[in-house]
């Protein structure tokens, strides 16, 4: 009989998957929950500015990765932040660039769509684990649920299941999946040559 993976099992589980696929990852990561509110993104003509939402979500993975040698730091609020479990960033296809010429990319959509979000969720229900990260301007979101019996998808994110089976937590052939289709993805848009910053 298959048991609920504890909130930790299942972050490390996720994390070695990330690893395995080429992701670099980031656990515990803060990010500003101001970025999944629109209403602060439209200009003075009424019209939502989308280009500032991804920069400053580039912005956001840059000091969540970079840290104080981040070049954006002092752009970090500490009023609007949210703990994201598991963040994971697909490089396999730039592992020659700096991390600084990466993340100073011109077009801002660049990094939302090699993120990968996993909210590991063991405390809330579907719902607030939804509303939690839908609107994060990511490549992916996953739920990895630890107390469920079926995944499923709910509002376009894909729920995964966790269980244990002796001893070891296990996390369906759904994840490895998802990532395979997201880096399909991202090797399919971005074909072109990679500029240095």
């Amino acid at each position: 009989m298959s048991k609920e993976c504890s909130h930790q099992e299942a972050v490390r589980e996720v994390v070695r998957t990330l690893k395995e696929y080429g992701y670099i990852v980031k656990t515990e990561a803060w990010a500003s929950t101001i970025l999944g509110h629109r209403d602060c993104y439209i200009d003075s003509s009424g019209d939502f500015d989308v280009e500032r939402w991804y920069r400053d979500f580039k912005f956001n993975v840059a000091n969540m990765f970079l840290g104080r040698h981040s070049p954006w730091i002092s752009i970090h609020n500490p009023n609007f932040q949210t703990r994201l479990d598991v963040v994971g960033l697909y490089y396999a296809d730039c592992e020659e660039l700096s991390l600084y010429s990466f993340f100073a990319r011109t077009d801002p959509f660049e990094v939302a769509k090699r993120t990968i979000l996993v909210e590991v969720e063991h405390r809330h229900s579907l719902e607030e684990a939804i509303k939690r990260i839908k609107d994060y301007p990511a490549g992916r979101k996953v739920i990895l649920w630890t107390g469920g019996e079926i995944g499923g998808v709910l509002e376009e994110i894909p729920i995964v299941v966790a269980k244990k089976y002796e001893g070891d937590c296990y996390i369906s052939l759904e994840f490895t999946d998802i990532l395979e289709e997201h880096i399909r993805e991202i090797k399919g848009k971005n074909r072109h040559k990679w500029l240095p910053f």
